[in-house]
């Protein structure tokens, strides 16, 4: 198979991410980027020079009536990936990726799906209040059991660490990567009921409680340029990416400059 170059990598995200765009326009469904993504658009007007992904946000009602519309689109290249459409799935949220690309991630349990973005739930959530810190981790820890089972044993890894490894491997054999998925989920709609003003990426936020959104940051939505389109991207942004970077718009120190994801992409028939 021939690998994608990293030029051709960015094209078909930045086309699943048009296609997602279109297909959310067309049906009032209100979705903005989000972390790196949203900053390369703010900052860079396109992709963060050493980034190599693409995450977009909505609310969970919007989120849902995404998947479900979704579900019953015409058929095409693009197609979703997670836990109710694929059991081995190993992520509580959402993934669109082009079925014509191969993307192989250096983990245990390899899923073949293809190049793909990243769709986040924003769910409601009593910021800052004990409740919401309680939350974190106990999805914190389901999310460790989640990597310890997906973490590959390897030659380069130092030995006492790979034996660590296989007795994680051993210890969690029982415990199925789905019960895990689909419990970070249900933990994620803990207070869909409540009348809360406050959204988060709950079920995979690395960022704490800083990473959140006020129905006032979301209420409008502006246009940002990226690469050489316009994405849609909440009206609160600036609030949004300084409570979870602070000061965003300088740029990290240059050994931060690097991506953090391991994966390989190829063509299926090219």
């Amino acid at each position: 198979m021939e690998e994608i170059s990293n030029n051709d990598l960015k094209q078909i995200q930045i086309d699943i991410l048009q296609h997602v765009n279109d297909f959310c326009h067309k049906y009032n469904i209100v979705y903005s980027l989000a972390y790196g993504t949203l900053i390369g658009a703010v900052r860079h007007k396109g992709y963060i020079p050493w980034d190599d992904d693409i995450d977009i946000v909505m609310t969970r009602s919007e989120y849902n009536k995404f998947l479900m519309l979704y579900k019953n689109k015409d058929t095409s290249k693009y197609k979703i990936y997670n836990y109710k459409t694929c059991s081995s799935c190993t992520i509580p949220y959402t993934k669109v990726f082009d079925d014509e690309t191969l993307w192989l991630e250096d983990v245990e349990n390899k899923v073949e799906i293809g190049v793909n973005i990243d769709v986040f739930p924003l769910d409601k959530i009593p910021i800052k209040d004990k409740r919401h810190l309680k939350i974190l981790k106990k999805i914190r820890k389901l999310k460790q059991i989640l990597m310890l089972k997906q973490v590959s044993i390897s030659s380069h890894r130092n030995p006492l660490k790979n034996a660590i490894l296989i007795l994680g491997h051993f210890m969690l054999k029982k415990v199925s990567i789905y019960k895990i998925v689909k419990k970070i989920d249900t933990i994620g709609l803990t207070f869909s009921e409540e009348s809360l003003d406050n959204y988060s990426n709950v079920v995979w936020t690395p960022y704490g409680i800083g990473d959140y959104v006020t129905e006032k940051d979301i209420g409008n939505i502006v246009r940002l340029p990226f690469e050489n389109t316009i994405f849609d991207a909440y009206e609160g942004y600036d609030r949004w990416l300084r409570g979870v970077y602070n000061d965003y718009l300088q740029l990290p120190p240059k050994e931060k400059q690097i991506t953090h994801h391991a994966f390989k992409a190829y063509w299926k028939h090219h």
